[in-house]
């Protein structure tokens, strides 16, 4: 499977695009998909629903962020130095996948500290090589 990945952050005075292209798979459990993919010793999983979706990052840098829809959640992302605490509030999900593809959209503001927020447009596409 070719993922592609596009975000936009905006953190109020600039915005910063990335874009990437990775491999991995994607399986339907009940009305959940997970998608895996990057190279070792990296790894990400996302597992979403229609109202939902879960971010896992493993690695020398490590993450658990979950979005839900209107809500605001705790996350905690490892560095190689130290963790850090951040909230997330999530606008928007979207999600258009089954076993042969389709298409994930989040759009949420993660908080560094009371006042600090970053605005996060995500794509993430699949599709059959």
């Amino acid at each position: 499977m070719r993922i592609k990945i596009e975000s936009v952050i905006d953190d109020g005075t600039e915005q910063q695009y990335f874009n990437q292209e990775e491999s991995g798979s994607i399986t339907q459990e009940g009305d959940s998909v997970r998608l895996v993919y990057g190279d070792k010793p990296t790894t990400q999983l996302i597992i979403a629903s229609p109202d939902k979706a879960c971010m896992f990052k493993s690695g020398s840098e490590a993450a658990k962020m979950e979005f839900i829809k209107g809500e605001r959640t705790a996350s905690v992302y490892q560095t190689e130095y130290f963790p850090v605490e951040v909230q997330l509030y999530t606008s928007k999900i979207s999600c258009d996948l089954n076993e042969s593809g389709g298409t994930i959209r989040l759009h949420y503001s993660i908080f560094f500290d009371a006042e600090t927020a970053h605005n996060v447009k995500l794509k993430i596409t699949m599709e059959a090589k």
